[in-house]
């Protein structure tokens, strides 16, 4: 199945645009993830100073139910879903939020993402050196509206891109319709363009592009043309002229020898009139044949010939 430029052009500007909207979606998913993740580690670190306040930096010296009912109220101010864990420098959980326990991250000022009771969890963690003591704090942030949020960009990603693709299709196929027009003009004024109306010439668009080069080449074309096949009808009209007049020659002499009796001589005389016109005739029919056959690019096969 043949396929016009015009699809072709269509298909190409498609293939491309697609890529182009897959590359930008890519980057936008990244750097809107990225985004919403930085936003995520910017509250934990918020709350990690919170908790860094209400323990203070008396904690070594408070006994540990004292420290704990301390932590309990600041757990019970942060927002529901988030999770808050501190330890000891022995490893012992000295207060955390209801629910599953966090896994312990070792490192200071360390962010990494885990699921924690099926759900997925933003985990900040670090160390808090107080007077005397070091203890491993971690606070948690559930990735759910950040998953949302995700979910619902993939689903008008989805829903956006075929709709664009489909309306610069249909832009692309019109503006190609409409860049090959001109084309198509030509196309048409030159297949009007025949052997009586070679003087008839393709209007130029002054476009300074290609479309304006290709017209001047046809135009060039044809002129080149209008003047071969001129030296063509010349030379037919004078090749025929020089036909003409031995021809002419041959039958008025061969009328004249018919019309009444002639000795011998006499029509040996007429016989070699007409065979010097016959050697005339044959020599300019052979001219005519050799530039006939060297016109058509065969000048050295007949010199193969004659040899």
């Amino acid at each position: 199945m043949r396929i016009s430029i015009r699809q072709r052009l269509t298909a190409w500007y498609a293939a491309a645009l697609l890529l182009g909207l897959g590359i930008f979606a890519l980057g936008m998913w990244v750097a809107l993830q990225e985004r919403l993740i930085a936003g995520v580690d910017a509250r934990l670190a918020q709350r990690m100073q919170g908790l860094e306040t209400a323990l203070g930096p008396e904690a070594e010296i408070k006994d540990r139910a004292q420290l704990q009912q301390e932590l309990g109220e600041f757990i019970r101010e942060t927002p529901d879903g988030s999770l808050v864990q501190l330890r000891d420098s022995a490893g012992t959980v000295l207060s955390a939020s209801p629910g599953q326990p966090i896994p312990l991250q070792h490192g200071a000022h360390q962010s990494c993402t885990e699921v924690i009771g099926g759900r997925p969890f933003r985990i900040y963690a670090t160390r808090l050196p107080t007077a005397g003591a070091v203890f491993d704090a971690q606070v948690a942030m559930p990735l759910d509206e950040i998953l949302g949020v995700m979910r619902d960009f993939r689903h008008l990603l989805l829903l956006m891109i075929p709709g664009v693709l489909l309306v610069a299709c249909a832009g692309g196929y019109w503006l190609s319709s409409r860049a090959l027009r001109p084309v198509d003009e030509i196309t048409t004024v030159a297949r009007s363009i025949s052997l009586q109306n070679l003087s008839q010439r393709i209007s130029v668009p002054q476009t300074g592009d290609e479309l304006q080069r290709m017209a001047q080449a046809w135009n060039d074309v044809l002129g080149r043309l209008d003047v071969a096949v001129e030296r063509i009808r010349q030379f037919t009209s004078d090749a025929s002229h020089e036909l003409r007049t031995p021809l002419a020659l041959i039958r008025a002499t061969a009328e004249l020898a018919l019309r009444r009796e002639r000795d011998t001589e006499g029509y040996q005389t007429s016989l070699r009139q007409i065979e010097n016109e016959a050697e005339h005739m044959t020599a300019l029919t052979e001219s005519l044949l050799t530039l006939a056959r060297a016109d058509a690019g065969s000048l050295r096969q007949v010199a193969d010939v004659d040899r």
